[in-house]
This record gives structure tokens, C-alpha cells and sequence, in this order.
């Protein structure tokens, strides 16, 4: 908490010239210097206050500046304090204080490591998304092109069906014409044969009378 107190104070901007008010919240008894061009001074009590709503919304990463003026309720703060506040907090969160020995020197790297291994982490989660979602696609594509083929062999199958059907009613047609031609031809055969017949009988061959 110190730490970060002491970064935010070298982070935070000098009180300008002019007269001050000191406001008072009867709830957390926190105190705010608001200068003559609105520039707050983030005093310890109200930097430990902003700290505890921070932390109660889920850390510096997930609090917003809305929220945190929502919960701290002070009279006077404004969400571009707020907003500027949040900044510096989260820079100071990762500014290192100097090394003054080798503990300092080896809870940096273990830090620095740290921040490693979770960025590590995330690049290969990323990663791992990125590869599901392709191999999806992929999936999707394979199935997509199954059934175009399927579409495409049973387009074929139905054509030469309807190809040997065709085929089937003009031989159908086909013989039921000859059929009935021929049938025509044997009736009209049979007609002349008739016909000469008769012409015979009304007509008989002359033979010469016997002498």
C-alpha cells in the first residue's frame, strides 16, 4: 500500500496556487484539497479509499472510473480525477521501486517472470482459439463439400433415370407404331386378295368349245 502511495504521489500533479477547500465525507471521514482550476489532491486517506473500491471491483484491471466515483460517493471528486487516478495506479503497479539489495533485485524478476509466464499463457490460449476456430471451419467446409457431391450424384442418378425412362416410352412407342402398321398392311392384303377374287367369279376364263 505504501508503495504504491508513494508512486502515486510522484505520479500525481503539484497543487497549484490558490486558495483550497477541504471537504469532508461524513461516512469515511476522507478529505479533499480541490484547488482554484478543479486539480484534486489525492490525499493518503482518500488514496487508501480509492484503493479499497478498486479492489472491491475486481482490481485495477476490471474497475472503471464510473464505478470507482459511484462507490467512493465524495463530494467534490469528479470521474476525470478518477480517470486520471486510475492511470497513474495502474502504471504504478508496474514501476518497480529502486533496488536498494539483492531481495529487491529478486522479487523484480520474479515479477517480470511472472508477467511472463501470464503473458505466455494467454498467447498460447489465443493461439489454441485461434486453431479451434480454424479447424471448425475446416469441418464445416469438409461437410459442405460432401454434400455438394452428394447433391451432384444424386442430381446424376435421377438424369439417368429419367434419361431410361424416356428411352423405355419412345421404344414402347415405338413398337405399338410398327405393331399397327403392320396390322394396317395385312388387312389391306387381305382386302386386295378379296377383291381379285371376286373380279374372277364375275369375269370366267373363255375356253374354246370342243369340236
Amino acid at each position: 500500500m505504501l508503495r504504491f502511495s508513494s508512486q502515486i504521489e510522484r505520479l500525481s500533479p503539484t497543487l497549484s496556487a490558490g486558495s483550497v477547500s477541504t471537504i469532508g465525507n461524513s461516512t469515511s471521514n476522507v478529505a479533499a484539497v480541490v484547488s482554484s482550476k478543479t486539480r484534486i489532491r489525492w490525499t493518503k486517506d482518500l488514496h487508501e479509499k480509492f484503493v479499497e473500491c478498486v479492489n472491491r471491483l475486481g482490481g485495477a484491471e476490471q474497475a472503471t472510473p464510473k464505478a470507482i466515483l459511484k462507490m467512493m460517493n465524495t463530494d467534490g471528486l469528479t470521474i476525470f480525477h478518477v480517470k486520471s487516478h486510475l492511470q497513474k495506479y495502474r502504471i504504478a503497479k508496474f514501476i518497480p521501486e529502486p533496488s536498494h539489495g539483492k531481495s529487491d533485485k529478486r522479487a523484480h524478476t520474479k515479477d517480470v517472470h511472472h508477467l511472463d509466464v501470464k503473458t505466455g499463457i494467454q498467447i498460447r490460449e489465443a493461439l489454441k482459439l485461434q486453431l479451434d476456430a480454424q479447424r471448425c471451419l475446416h469441418e464445416q467446409l469438409e461437410i459442405q463439400r460432401k454434400l455438394q457431391l452428394r447433391i451432384e450424384e444424386q442430381g446424376r442418378q435421377l438424369k439417368k433415370m429419367f434419361d431410361q425412362q424416356q428411352k423405355t416410352s419412345n421404344d414402347v412407342s415405338n413398337t405399338q407404331n410398327s405393331t399397327i402398321e403392320e396390322t394396317s398392311i395385312s388387312h389391306k392384303d387381305g382386302e386386295n386378295a378379296s377383291e381379285g377374287a371376286n373380279n374372277n367369279s364375275f369375269f370366267p376364263s373363255k375356253t374354246s368349245p370342243s369340236q
